[in-house]
């Protein structure tokens, strides 16, 4: 367990200076427990996970005891150590995992960029957020799996810009208790990793329940003109799929319907900032701290601080309804096949200051959020593969939504499957 350890802090320190995927890497706790596991293992121990002696990151909004959780926010700058785990992080321990740090997000996991971390593929280009450092550190080999949050896309979306797999479970499917949170009726916690398989045994530990291969016999995917506007290399790896999913020979595909993604937006964000200003109100820090958030951070919850019960009502009915006609298409198929994102990863000069209008900066989330966030307002899994790169080079992503996480996670492997035939 120490040689793995030592190869995953060797990575780091050879390629953090480039990537800055990590806000905090804790060497000396990491080789402690490795080299308690290696005891462990002198003295006959037979590991019954596969994590066991497993280099891994989390995101820093999870808190891990002994490091500090930042939230990527400069209210939190000094914060101290964690004296406790949360509780999924005292699960992938009891597994056995090593916790090599905590990894970079966007201000308290609400954007879509990570500012400080760069993209493996591409140091010019984004790594997608909030979950961006995890996806970034998968990716560029510093760590063999990560820990992200997902509230509209914060798994999928850094891990399709990073060329990584990635599961979002459904809202409250695991404990969320020692976790900072976005919007607490929408979070969800889970893994990122090179591959399905490693993320299945990722969410096995996570969950505590064993992930079994489910059949998936019915693939549902959209017309081409109902996903809207894409990138060309997104567009030709959605029909390449589909053309591939149709020359299966264990599987069926049907055209589904569903509702266009443009009609969720912007309604998902009422009740999303509403409760975002709700948890950092009974929190104690905004608006106390207001001054330590970014400009673009204030200007979210200041609206959303005005939004009325009316609103609220107005915007949950429209949200209900759009959920049971997205609901509707799992009558007919297993697992949705869908883009993550419709663009591969946009540069950072473009997205990435916060000092620019906040129309450009809202409008690269909305691009980026699209095909993600309907996700996160239905009860409803999505696991996140590479399918192939565009012309440059950056990764494209396909997701796989379903009613639960083995069916999702199954049928990403069937796509993971398929992906070197593009």
């Amino acid at each position: 367990m120490t040689e793995l350890v030592e190869t995953s802090l060797n990575r780091c320190a050879d390629i953090e200076r480039h990537v800055h995927a990590f806000a905090h890497i804790d060497a000396a706790q990491a080789r402690a427990r490795a080299a308690e596991l290696d005891a462990m293992l002198d003295a006959g121990y037979q590991p019954r996970s596969p994590l066991f002696g497993i280099p891994l990151a989390v995101k820093d909004v999870i808190d891990v005891a002994g490091m500090p959780t930042r939230a990527g926010s400069r209210l939190f700058s000094g914060a101290p150590a964690a004296d406790h785990d949360a509780t999924v992080v005292r699960t992938l321990r009891a597994a056995g995992a090593v916790l090599i740090g905590k990894t970079h997000t966007h201000e308290m996991a609400m954007g879509t960029v990570t500012p400080t971390t760069r993209n493996p593929h591409d140091l010019t280009r984004i790594a997608g957020g909030s979950s961006g450092g995890s996806a970034a550190a998968v990716a560029a080999g510093e760590v063999l799996g990560a820990l992200g949050t997902d509230t509209g896309g914060s798994i999928r979306i850094p891990a399709a810009l990073c060329g990584v797999a990635g599961l979002k479970p459904r809202t409250h499917s695991v404990d969320m208790a020692g976790q900072i949170p976005l919007s607490p009726i929408a979070d969800s916690c889970g893994p990122l990793a090179a591959n399905v398989r490693d993320l299945s045994a990722l969410w096995s530990a996570m969950s505590g329940r064993p992930t079994t291969a489910v059949d998936v016999d019915r693939l549902g995917v959209l017309a081409p003109a109902d996903l809207g506007d894409v990138e060309s290399a997104v567009g030709i790896a959605y029909e390449h799929l589909g053309e591939s999913l149709a020359r299966h020979s264990r599987v069926s595909t049907v055209t589904v319907q569903v509702p266009a993604f443009d009609e969720w937006y912007p309604v998902r964000l009422v009740p999303l900032f509403a409760d975002a200003y709700q948890a950092h109100h009974a929190a104690g820090w905004y608006p106390a701290g207001r001054g330590l958030y970014s400009r673009g951070l204030r200007t979210v919850l200041d609206a959303a601080a005005q939004h009325t019960a009316a609103d609220l009502l107005a915007a949950w009915k429209t949200l209900t309804h759009l959920a049971e006609r997205l609901m509707a298409a799992f009558s007919v198929c297993d697992a949705l096949v869908l883009p993550t994102v419709p663009t591969t990863a946009p540069l950072r000069t473009a997205v990435d200051d916060d000092s620019r209008p906040r129309a450009e900066l809202t409008g690269a989330s909305r691009q980026l959020t699209r095909f993600c966030a309907p996700v996160n307002w239905s009860p409803l899994a999505a696991v996140t593969v590479p399918f192939g790169t565009d012309e440059r080079g950056l990764p494209v992503g396909m997701q796989c939504v379903a009613l639960d996480e083995e069916r999702a996670l199954s049928a990403a492997r069937l796509v993971e499957g398929l992906a070197g035939t593009h």
